[in-house]
């Protein structure tokens, strides 16, 4: 089992790296019956396989190991809950939490690739 779920990772890992030039996107919403990209909010194929990625290393390694404590970490955990604030307080709500969710989802693969990724496949 092990096994497999080593190679699903490095393949999902793989598989996102050369999707990425690849954007498909899917409008999920948009606020006004024009479309206007900063008011609306997309689902990508690589944020589909971003989370298969994240689910697989998840289950693979329990949990993530941190290497190094800087303070990159603790500066992206209070950029995020600044985000966070932000988003909630915002004039459109709903626009301001999938933002916050995009913004989770990139700062997931930023500690993804610095303490997990860059040892096991670079």
């Amino acid at each position: 089992m092990r096994y497999w779920l080593e190679r699903g990772e490095r393949f999902l890992f793989w598989i996102f790296l050369v999707s990425i030039p690849f954007q498909t996107r899917i409008i999920l919403f948009q606020k006004d019956w024009y479309f206007s990209e900063w008011r609306s909010g997309f689902f990508y194929f690589t944020d589909a396989v971003l989370i298969g990625l994240l689910l697989v290393s998840l289950i693979f390694k329990k949990q993530w190991q941190f290497k190094d404590r800087s303070v990159v970490y603790v500066a992206s955990i209070v950029f995020w809950c600044l985000a966070l604030f932000s988003g909630l307080q915002g004039y459109d709500q709903g626009l301001g939490v999938y933002q916050v969710i995009k913004l989770t989802e990139c700062l997931l693969l930023f500690w993804y690739v610095r303490c997990y990724a860059k040892y096991r496949f670079l």
